[in-house]
């Protein structure tokens, strides 16, 4: 099936050597930044992946984690897009068939960096995992009180796939808008720096903004509930790719020229 060849295409070309490597040193280096925090590896991969409680360090590490994916797969489909469309497109013949493959494809990459991080970060603490000197901070958490560990990591996983597929979608309709692949990085960047500022400013607002619905440390259950950001992104997830597309059927005329 043509769909299926193009996606593992896709998918071979982005999951080399140097971008699998270039992964793990991204999650054996969160590892490394959170192995003091840790009581099992339960409370691990939670602190690895929770997000930014406070403003400084922990948005940094945040930070880490975040981009990396997004510069993979948004170079990705900018050369794809930028010096490739008019050669894929004759070969392909459906402009449906190259956009739906664009989907699957980010689907599933960002599915395989969190098993990638979810596994490195798991098997790194049984290597190397000391919990007679660590002691866990998750105790502060409401959500932590709330539910247990296993189904934590659960939520934890599911919204951290959800909300990477938004902001690659968000990353890839600034670059065919703007048409300019370090600019629409540079403010999916102010994106996720403005959704920090606003969660230590204006906490009931943080619900509101895309980037927060994958961060499970600021959670709670009066105003932003995991229920709330299932119902959320699923809605982005239906309106954004209509929006990637047609804003792909407007610039495509003008990209095709360009290469020609």
């Amino acid at each position: 099936m043509k769909l299926i060849r193009i996606v593992k295409r896709n998918l071979i070309s982005l999951l080399t050597y140097k971008s699998v490597f270039f992964i793990s040193f991204v999650f054996i280096s969160n590892f490394i930044l959170t192995k003091n925090q840790f009581e099992n590896e339960g409370s691990l991969l939670l602190l690895s992946f929770i997000g930014p409680v406070n403003l400084g360090f922990d948005v940094l590490k945040w930070l880490l984690i975040q981009l990396p994916y997004i510069v993979i797969i948004g170079e990705f489909f900018y050369r794809d897009i930028t010096h490739r469309m008019i050669y894929i497109f004759p070969r392909i013949g459906n402009v449906k068939v190259w956009f739906t493959s664009a989907i699957v494809t980010i689907a599933i990459f960002v599915l395989i960096y969190y098993l990638l991080g979810f596994g490195i970060t798991y098997t790194l603490f049984k290597l190397f995992g000391n919990v007679q000197n660590s002691k866990s901070i998750l105790e502060n958490f409401i959500l932590f009180q709330e539910y247990t560990t296993v189904s934590l990591l659960y939520n934890l996983f599911s919204l951290l796939v959800l909300s990477s597929i938004i902001l690659i979608l968000i990353n890839m309709i600034f670059t065919i808008f703007i048409g300019n692949s370090t600019v629409s990085f540079t403010l999916i960047m102010v994106f996720i720096l403005i959704s920090i500022l606003i969660n230590s400013t204006f906490p009931n607002l943080t619900k509101w903004w895309p980037v927060s619905q994958g961060v499970l440390a600021w959670h709670d259950f009066t105003y932003f509930t995991l229920y709330w950001s299932y119902v959320y992104l699923l809605l982005l997830l239906i309106i954004l790719p209509f929006i990637y597309y047609f804003v792909f059927l407007s610039k495509m005329e003008k990209i095709i020229c360009i290469e020609r």
